[in-house]
């Protein structure tokens, strides 16, 4: 279409001479010609980029986020901290990331990570008998060995255990309905992936 606009607006400025007779000379009347022409063209050109650029700006408005196919909550075990917690997580993120890449890259599989931290119900706790009836000498070891040992041991007392477990299934819950109700919607058929390790696959 666009090459047969081009040859009738040839065609209309062949006429236009034409018709132009004496009036100037013919270096000026085809100059004038030209110019008509570029003008028309570079319009049309203009135009056309004008639209083109509308589509793609409401085709970006339409775009929406991708939803999410699975949250996977990570739940520790004993001897963990918030910190080394997330660097745990990223690792665990990486490597299925990894196996994804190698074994599913024909799937396109969105995932959002979270975690339930429930050492923090008893780090209070652990503290107070750190200071009630810890030993000076070897107090490094010590220490350790209660944060590791002392968790399975708090977890196995009645009272403290069920106490995590509430903890636990309360955070759980927080957290899944907080995404299900998020403004995006992109969580909100999402499956529930549990990824528990040690005293946590227990809990």
């Amino acid at each position: 279409e666009e090459e047969e606009e081009e040859e009738e607006e040839e065609e209309e400025e062949t006429s236009d001479f034409e018709s132009r007779g004496d009036k100037g000379t013919p270096s000026e009347t085809a100059d004038e010609g030209v110019r008509e022409s570029h003008q028309k063209r570079q319009g049309k050109g203009d135009k056309k980029k004008s639209n083109r650029g509308r589509k793609r700006r409401g085709s970006v408005r339409k775009s929406r986020e991708r939803p999410c196919d699975f949250i996977v909550l990570v739940v520790h075990g004993i001897a963990t901290t918030e910190e080394n917690l997330s660097g745990h997580t990223k690792s665990l993120q990486s490597a299925v990331k990894q196996t994804l890449d190698r074994w599913f890259w024909t799937e396109q599989i969105e995932l959002h990570y979270d975690t339930i931290y429930w050492k923090n119900l008893l780090q209070p706790w652990q503290k107070a008998m750190q200071e009630k009836i810890m030993i000076d000498t070897m107090r490094g070891t010590r220490v350790t060995i209660q944060k590791s040992v002392g968790d399975l041991l708090y977890y196995m007392t009645p009272a403290v255990g069920d106490q995590i477990m509430r903890y636990t299934a309360q955070v759980f819950n927080q957290k899944v309905r907080s995404l299900r109700s998020h403004s995006s919607g992109k969580f909100r058929k999402s499956k529930i992936v549990v990824v528990a390790h040690s005293l946590g696959g227990a809990i």
